[in-house]
């Protein structure tokens, strides 16, 4: 083979390479870029979760625990994208809230104070926040903060 002919093939896989890196590199940059906003998403849907949460914790009536249990349904609807172990903690932290609302049922008149003695109402807060724990515990997890 002559020296021209080197020459031209060189550059050619030269060339070639270059493309193929340019592709490449965009693919991966692509991928990156996706997982990082899909990341900054997980964590709006997560504080949107915890701030549902933390409006539970704040109701004292009845129709406070309603509007804070609406406000865990539109961050369950933020959680439809989120990890599936995710999106399964904050399920059972709603069902701990519906069980909730049940054991308070009839017991609006009554003060906090008075409401906590009771067995099903105390077993109900204790498991919601358990779970609550649970939830926030695998949503920092999947986000990477320990």
């Amino acid at each position: 083979m002559n020296a021209p002919a080197a020459a031209i093939i060189g550059a050619l896989i030269g060339m070639l390479s270059t493309l193929v890196g340019v592709f490449v590199n965009t693919h991966f940059t692509a991928r990156h870029s996706r997982r990082i906003k899909v990341m900054e998403m997980c964590r709006d849907a997560y504080l949107s979760a915890i701030c549902s949460l933390e409006k539970l914790s704040e109701a004292y009536s009845l129709a406070e625990l309603e509007r804070a249990a609406r406000a865990m349904h539109v961050a369950s609807a933020h959680l439809l994208f989120a990890d599936h172990k995710v999106s399964e903690a904050f399920e059972a932290t709603k069902e701990c809230v519906v069980e909730l609302r049940r054991s308070l049922a009839g017991h609006e008149e009554e003060s906090v104070q008075q409401r906590l003695t009771y067995p099903a109402i105390k077993k109900a807060m204790m498991s919601f926040n358990e779970q609550t724990a649970t939830f926030i515990e695998v949503a920092r997890e999947h986000i990477g903060v320990r």
